[in-house]
């Protein structure tokens, strides 16, 4: 399988795989018992095919270190890390969920209720708030990178993260299409707003079930050209949200917009 570890075994001595949580881009998530906390956590450890990749290393190794600095209800807590096998893993709470894509997916017409998704923004924007004077832009806006904590939404995933002081053009893009900012899209110094836009869209999504550029996937089949695959770089507004959601007052609408 996908996964390098099965349930049973023991990673860095005091920790057992108990179940398979996902695998990402450098890395695989596992739930695993702790002996020395005495409870459930996720651990996250670089794929042993990304040993001698190093950037995966060293993309796992800074998350670590942003998950030392930061200190918020809404972002996911850490419990430290260490070296298995001469792979670095992270340790952090195990959430249960569900994600907020779930909750999209199995809301009425893909949409929560105008005051659900409201509060549910209000506790992402604070993790932000919260990020950003620390110092850093999260960068990756999407749904299915909030897991609730008791109803509450909890960012868990800061790999793409980097520093506000950092005004080099980003190499790659990364990021999800729907939620990046136009001059994350073109690789330019990035900043606050990036991630201002990113919620925004996100709850733009919230609200409507839709993308805010939706339309233009639909009536154009992606493809490597930008100004398709990332119809916010045209300059273009997005329809307004009481268009899909006439329910949504003139003045949320014009929040999010």
């Amino acid at each position: 399988g996908r996964f390098a570890y099965a349930p049973g075994d023991r990673i860095a001595g005091d920790l057992t795989v108990i179940g398979h949580l996902a695998v990402g881009r450098f890395g695989q998530l596992y739930q695993v018992w702790s002996a020395n906390e005495w409870c459930a956590l996720t651990c996250k450890i670089v794929s042993p095919r990304r040993r001698g990749d190093r950037a995966a290393l060293a993309a796992l190794r800074r998350e670590a270190r942003i998950l030392r600095q930061v200190r918020h209800p809404a972002i996911v807590r850490s419990f430290g890390g260490g070296e298995h096998d001469g792979l670095p893993f992270l340790l952090m709470e195990y959430l249960e969920g569900p994600s907020l894509f779930d909750v999209i997916e199995n809301g009425r017409d893909r949409r929560l209720e105008p005051n659900d998704a409201v509060r549910v923004a209000v506790h992402i924007g604070a993790a932000l708030y919260h990020l950003h004077r620390r110092g850093f832009l999260y960068l990756d806006m999407k749904p299915a990178n909030m897991l609730l904590r008791d109803g509450v939404p909890v960012v868990v995933d800061l790999d793409a993260v980097r520093r506000i002081s950092d005004q080099r053009r980003p190499v790659r893009r990364v990021g999800t299409a729907p939620y990046m900012a136009p001059e994350h899209v073109r690789r330019e110094p990035l900043s606050r707003a990036c991630d201002v836009y990113g919620l925004g869209a996100l709850l733009y999504e919230m609200l409507t079930g839709r993308w805010p550029f939706e339309h233009v996937y639909e009536e154009e089949a992606p493809s490597d050209d930008d100004a398709r695959q990332y119809p916010q770089i045209r300059g273009i507004a997005p329809p307004p949200v009481r268009e899909f959601a006439p329910d949504v007052s003139a003045s949320l609408e014009r929040i999010v917009m």
